[in-house]
């Protein structure tokens, strides 16, 4: 796969697959893609994926994945900073996302704040819209497309934009 395939160039190279999750358990259909998509680019590109928490996808015994860990609720913010944590460890700085669609501004925008050169991976923006939303999943803003929008997506952009700082200081909760 070419980069343009993943949304854009990074200087024609990435350093590690950045998964993340859409709603819990893992085996929500939304997380299976994600995780296929990631592991995917993993191979095209012959680079890591990295996750966290640990567990949260099934990479179908993919030989370079990685994952931090953190308690609590699975937040994007969270997932982030144990990326930022990883590459540290390891060198990273251009980072290929895979996301949800509906998810996918603030995980880049979370990701490129963190100070990473970042692109999504487009590849799983052809899946039905419904295909995200799962009624089972844990995370209760993840189980409606209404949900997610009115009470989940928009506010949180709206603090993103007016106060960074304070969304920040609560998605580490």
């Amino acid at each position: 796969m070419s980069d343009e395939t993943h949304g854009g160039r990074a200087g024609g190279r990435f350093d590690v697959v950045f998964a993340l999750n859409f709603g819990l358990p893992a085996d929500l259909p939304a997380n299976r893609i994600i995780a296929e998509a990631a592991r995917r680019s993993s191979q095209a590109h012959q680079i890591p994926i990295f996750s966290a928490p640990a567990g949260i996808f099934d990479f179908a015994g993919h030989p370079t994945s990685l994952s931090g860990d953190f308690p609590g609720y699975v937040s994007t913010v969270k997932q982030v900073d144990a990326l930022t944590a990883a590459a540290q460890t390891h060198g990273w700085r251009r980072v290929l996302v895979v996301a949800a669609p509906p998810h996918a501004w603030r995980a880049l925008r979370d990701v490129r704040a963190a100070g990473f050169i970042a692109q999504i991976d487009r590849s799983v923006f052809g899946e039905p819209r419904r295909i995200w939303y799962a009624k089972e999943s844990e995370h209760r803003q993840t189980t409606a497309a209404w949900r997610w929008w009115l009470t989940w997506e928009l506010p949180a952009r709206a603090v993103i934009l007016l106060r960074r700082p304070w969304y920040e200081a609560r998605a580490r909760r």
